[in-house]
């Protein structure tokens, strides 16, 4: 194309309107100066800026096409570009394009809602060598752009291409900005809502580091060891609390839960030692918080469980005792009179073993003899 050299008036001109466009980041703001800006250059009926991405191409922003009542279709407009050849020649060449009347262009493609127009000027618009989009400008009327309109409109479309990236970028940040205060205070209120369970649960709980320490104990804890958080959190090990005699096996099972492959027990019992030097009976469970090395555990007192457990093993002892070495004959049967248990004196009544009559009806067998039950 040949250069020409601008007047100095329309020179200062340009140089304000490049400088106008390419500090605005925001892209209504700036979609707004281009088309005012484009004014001072070129008197057109009808001016649209389309984007390309992945192929097609699709209308970003219209003016003058209310007019003859078209704008709907402008605004909403999109294609493959395979099916329209001026805009795939401009995209692939990257050069602009001149259509003088549009009813002697071969390859214009026409619409019933762009039929009125006549003539076009199309530049593309390019960032860091990639056609971005398109800047179009329409007349109703034949021949009404030149070559030197071209000339002029090239550092203008240069300008367009530049600041409609920076545009872009900045809504990029804006919305990633966006995302991220939401993230936050979703992260935040989720935060909330796990430490009012985490203090408010019946059981007691922890937070364990990968180095034994407890990062973290809700009120149930503080009331199990009878240390205050103060005294615990990031000051004390798990492993302060543990009995001595249990204190090889649960180092054993931290250190497997967290080694490749490790496999440890996810809950047993061990023996607690309160400030007091009280030693209680807990039940844990344990596992790893995903993605860390932290784990997290729970802790029931089943101290009284465990008495009252011990209290029915020596009843049933004593009573066993008793049983089988009362002086007097005793059979268990269930409900159809099968001796399921008898004692000592029950053997030497009859002469047989347990083992004989064990699983016989009481009154269908002959355990007494002469027919006595």
């Amino acid at each position: 194309m040949e250069n020409r050299k601008f007047k100095p008036e329309l020179l200062q001109v340009l140089v304000k309107t490049i400088t106008s466009l390419t500090s605005q980041i925001s892209l209504p703001e700036l979609i707004e100066e281009i088309f005012e800006q484009l004014k001072h250059f070129v008197d057109y009926t009808a001016c649209n800026i389309a984007l390309i991405q992945e192929g097609r191409i699709y209308n970003l922003y219209s003016i003058g096409y209310e007019q003859y009542g078209r704008k709907d279709f402008v605004d909403h407009f999109s294609d493959s570009l395979e099916k329209l050849p001026l805009e795939k020649e401009i995209f692939e060449e990257k050069k602009p394009l001149l259509i003088l009347d549009t009813l002697k262009s071969s390859e214009w493609v026409s619409f019933p809602e762009t039929s009125w127009i006549r003539s076009r000027i199309s530049l593309p618009l390019i960032f860091e060598d990639k056609v971005i989009g398109i800047l179009s400008l329409d007349s109703h009327l034949p021949a009404k752009f030149s070559s030197q309109d071209l000339d002029l409109l090239q550092p203008l479309a240069s300008a367009v291409a530049v600041a409609l990236e920076n545009a872009r970028l900045f809504e990029e940040l804006q919305d990633e900005l966006r995302e991220r205060k939401i993230l936050e205070l979703t992260l935040k209120e989720s935060e909330e809502r796990y430490r009012t369970v985490f203090e408010n649960s019946s059981t007691a709980i922890l937070i364990i580091e990968e180095d034994t320490t407890i990062s973290m104990a809700n009120k149930q804890f503080e009331l199990l060891s009878g240390y205050s958080k103060e005294e615990i959190e990031n000051k004390k090990s798990w492993q302060n609390f543990v009995h001595p005699d249990d204190l090889e096996r649960m180092m054993r099972y931290h250190q497997q839960r967290r080694a490749p492959g490790g496999k440890a027990p996810k809950e047993y019992e061990f023996r607690f030692i309160n400030k007091k030097g009280e030693v209680k009976d807990i039940f844990l469970k344990v596992m790893l918080i995903p993605g860390t090395k932290k784990s997290v555990a729970t802790l029931m007192d089943i101290t009284e469980h465990k008495k009252i457990e011990a209290q029915v093993k020596e009843s049933e002892e004593r009573f066993r005792l008793l049983f089988n070495y009362a002086p007097i004959a005793y059979y268990i049967l269930d409900l159809e009179g099968t001796i399921i248990d008898s004692n000592k004196m029950a053997e030497e009544l009859t002469g047989y073993f347990k083992k004989e009559f064990l699983n016989k009806n009481l009154f269908q067998a002959n355990i007494f003899g002469n027919g006595q039950t």
